[in-house]
């Protein structure tokens, strides 16, 4: 009787080519997990930091002033000083400047206008369920790499950026070196 013939084993694989032909990685769209392209933020709400972080960031640079005026929380003096504020401009600028929210939502968006071209959240670090911190890192335009820090309020489930007369009276000194 016969012996089966011994099968031949095929031929290993070539393997693939990591030439010009290869797909290139897709680009990170999400600012938690790396840096993301301006273009590539979104509005994602208001559930988290990070989320509204990115939101406000989006409608900055997308001229969204209707979620950008209500990404904000200020504390009771803020809020006054922006009333006083508003209350001593001209009408033109008062046509500008509308609410409280306005000053703060149109400084940060030119700000972010001149500068954003990449952003990272680097980390959130929570103080119970109604503060934050949002870390990030900025490319600016002109290639510098930036880290800032965000504080963000939860007021009835929606974090938005939380504004302090520290902040407010930067942005009231910004505003007065703009003024002719």
């Amino acid at each position: 009787s016969a012996l089966p013939p011994t099968p031949v084993p095929a031929p290993a694989a070539a393997p693939a080519a990591a030439g010009p032909a290869s797909e290139p990685a897709a680009e990170n769209r999400d600012p938690p997990q790396g840096m993301v392209a301006a273009e590539h933020l979104r509005s994602v709400g208001h559930a988290t930091p990070a989320e509204a972080f990115q939101t406000i960031v989006w409608a900055g640079l997308h001229g969204d002033d209707a979620v950008l005026f209500g990404s904000f929380s200020m504390s009771d003096g803020a809020r006054a000083k922006l009333t006083d504020v508003l209350a001593r401009m001209d009408a033109a600028a008062r046509k500008k400047f509308t609410v409280p929210e306005s000053v703060p939502a149109l400084l940060l968006a030119e700000e972010m206008l001149k500068k954003i071209l990449r952003l990272h959240i680097d980390r959130v670090d929570l103080a119970g369920d109604a503060a934050a911190q949002v870390h990030t890192k900025i490319t600016t335009r002109v290639g510098r790499l930036a880290s800032q820090t965000f504080p963000m309020r939860n007021a009835n489930g929606k974090w938005t950026l939380a504004l302090d007369e520290k902040m407010i009276d930067s942005m009231i000194e910004s505003l007065s070196r703009k003024r002719p």
